[in-house]
């Protein structure tokens, strides 16, 4: 079977975790332009990462019978001679831990294509869903682009699809949706790189760019100093990992529920507390 290219199918390798992963797995698969030789994962699952409910990359790979490197650390002078061998048209990236080396992204004649859970050049950097629904986006994307240096998320845009964001919906939420906006995407990206040079894709507009560092256990504190709308937007985005905590008297405890609504009627106890000044379609904060 020919590509698009008009040459036999395109040898293909995979850097991706579990959750975007599985997805871009999953579409490279069934694109029969597309010849999978290996995939390049993470030793072990990563806490409760994705924060939705996924199969592990791991087993999926596993039983396609796929070659399958977990743990494998790009900066290796050994990694590169494993993936030089295995001699790839393209390296697709899907959600991956790594800072891939410049020796690797110039191995591959077609390069190197990143799916980015933002809409570039906005929320560059590590966990972008999180920081987007921290300040209360109203939308988040996918962004399909070129990996052409080591600097993060700062290649030419092959493709971009927005969603919206609904004032409830929580990290895990938006990024089950995005996932699964990387497979929908995968084949039109494949086929915009096979069909078009390089230098035909737009850069990207630096004077918009942003730049948000990773999450850390110091994001997941709430300040009760904060407005109403910020503490619920910074909960909905540690949810469910790792959870929202609040510092009290009695010491840092975890926020084990709450319920959100656009209606702001509220009040603080003397301790700061967050109350419900009625029951119904209020926060609430259970601690």
């Amino acid at each position: 079977m020919l590509s698009l290219s008009g040459q036999s199918k395109i040898n293909v390798i995979l850097f991706g975790l579990t959750g975007f992963g599985n997805s871009a797995f999953e579409a490279l698969m069934q694109n029969s332009d597309i010849e999978l030789k290996a995939v390049f994962t993470n030793q072990k699952p990563l806490n409760e990462f994705p924060y939705y409910h996924c199969i592990k990359l791991h087993d999926v790979v596993r039983k396609y019978n796929i070659p399958l490197y977990p743990g494998i650390r790009l900066s290796d002078s050994s990694s590169y001679e494993i993936i030089k061998d295995i001699d790839p048209d393209l390296i697709v990236v899907s959600t991956y831990n790594q800072r891939i080396p410049q020796e690797i992204i110039d191995l591959p004649r077609y390069g190197v294509i990143n799916f980015h859970p933002s809409l570039l050049p906005k929320y560059r950097g590590a966990t972008p869903t999180f920081w987007a629904i921290a300040n209360g986006e109203t939308e988040s994307g996918i962004t399909a682009h070129f990996i052409e240096n080591e600097l993060f998320d700062t290649g030419r845009i092959v493709l971009q699809n927005k969603v919206d964001i609904s004032p409830f919906e929580t990290d895990g939420l938006v990024r089950k949706r995005l996932s699964s906006l990387v497979f929908t995407m995968m084949s039109k990206t494949i086929n915009l790189i096979l069909s078009n040079d390089k230098k035909s894709f737009l850069l990207q507009d630096e004077r918009e760019a942003s730049f948000f560092s990773k999450r850390t256990d110091t994001d997941a504190v709430i300040d009760l100093s904060w407005s109403l709308e910020m503490i619920r937007n910074r909960i909905r985005a540690l949810t469910p990992f790792p959870g929202a905590f609040v510092y009290l008297e009695r010491g840092l405890l975890k926020v084990q529920g709450v319920h959100a609504a656009l209606d702001s009627n509220f009040s603080k106890n003397e301790n700061g507390i967050i109350v419900d000044t009625e029951i119904a379609g209020r926060i609430k904060f259970i601690v």
